[in-house]
């Protein structure tokens, strides 16, 4: 990420959802792959520890769009636990508030 979790997100359980290259389809309804909590997040220092911590965000060093890039700061966020997905499986999103944060709203109850 080019950006620290927020404060208010650290400790509590978070939905994790399917993503789509559209707001609009994820404003219909949106997949619940799982819950994750996160219990702190750091920036990396150098290209070099950023690479040495590949096998933990799996992104390769020269991904076009996620890569490293000396112009911006990245930020890994510690996963303190990861859980199957809750009973309300599918979502609406109400809006985004970055990239991998949005807020969302139950859409109907399904049975995993």
């Amino acid at each position: 990420r080019t950006y620290p979790l927020p404060d208010k997100y650290l400790n509590k359980p978070i939905y994790i959802i399917e993503d789509s290259e559209s707001l609009q389809q994820l404003q219909k309804k949106a997949t619940v792959a799982g819950i994750v909590t996160f219990s702190g997040c750091f920036a990396w220092k150098t290209k070099e520890d950023w690479a040495a911590d590949a096998d933990k965000h799996c992104v390769k060093l020269n991904h076009e769009e996620f890569g490293w890039n000396d112009t911006e700061i990245k930020y890994g966020w510690r996963v303190s636990s990861i859980k199957k997905p809750p009973l309300i499986k599918h979502v609406r999103v109400k809006s985004r508030i970055k990239r991998s944060i949005v807020i969302i709203e139950p859409l109907h109850y399904s049975k995993i």
